[in-house]
């Protein structure tokens, strides 16, 4: 009896040491979406790339809703996500020093919002006072930015467009990346207009303080320069331009 502990201790060890690094995005195209076949998006293939192709780690990638995601790798239940390092995630995860791509925020309205000129000459997001603002549930940016503002959020980016063409917001702060995307999916290009951009940053991968995969990312910068110097970043990202 005694002799079959250390063998149920291997077994239990080689399971945990099997369990896949497992990265949750949103839904937010081109950047990551669920497709028929499971997820896709630029930053699924590049971590499909780094970290299942070059540094052959077990990888298991996951669309939520994106407050949902960021609480599973603050809470130790998923292992990462890639996001904008915002000094709320600085608090449980560790950023890598590597970008993965650009993200940055421009101001988008109605095309015929009655409101226009004064729209038009935001270029602080102190400005956005007087305005309804739409965001994506869990946009750090816009709790750090806009915080007291009357916001109305939505899990999904295209029920914010909808409501912006309809009236029911005045702005929407976001990715033009991601708003472009969806203007020709949901055919409503020439409703919306670009106003001012109030932001740049860059996507990066954020591994939770409580993931037992915290020593990979050393090897992930590595790889992700690897990428970088091969072109190999390059055409993904020109994939989804």
């Amino acid at each position: 009896m005694f002799r079959l502990i250390p063998l149920i201790w291997l077994l239990l060890a080689a399971t945990v040491s099997a369990a896949p690094f497992r990265v949750v995005l949103a839904e937010y195209a081109p950047y990551s979406w669920m497709g028929e076949q499971g997820p896709k998006g630029l930053e699924v293939e590049i971590l499909q790339e780094v970290i299942a192709r070059r540094m052959q780690v077990p990888l298991s990638i996951e669309i939520l809703p994106w407050a949902r995601a960021q609480l599973y790798v603050e809470q130790g239940v998923a292992d990462a996500f890639v996001a904008y390092p915002s000094e709320r995630r600085r608090q449980y995860t560790v950023i890598s020093e590597q970008p993965m791509a650009d993200w940055s925020v421009v101001l988008y309205t109605a095309s015929n919002h009655p409101r226009l000129p004064d729209l038009a000459r935001v270029d602080k997001p102190s400005q956005l006072q007087p305005f309804r603002i739409g965001s994506l549930n869990g946009n750090n940016w816009v709790d750090e930015h806009l915080a007291g503002m009357e916001i109305d959020r939505n899990p999904t980016v295209e029920p914010l467009l909808r409501m912006l063409v309809a009236g029911r917001i005045d702005v929407l702060p976001d990715s033009p990346t991601v708003v472009n995307y969806y203007l020709r999916v949901l055919k409503l290009n020439g409703q919306v207009k670009a106003l001012n951009r109030v932001a740049e940053r860059s996507l990066h991968l954020c591994i939770g303080r409580k993931s037992r995969y915290l020593d990979i990312m050393a090897r992930f910068d590595a790889t992700m320069r690897q990428l970088r110097r091969d072109g190999t970043l390059a055409r993904i990202l020109s994939r989804y331009q």
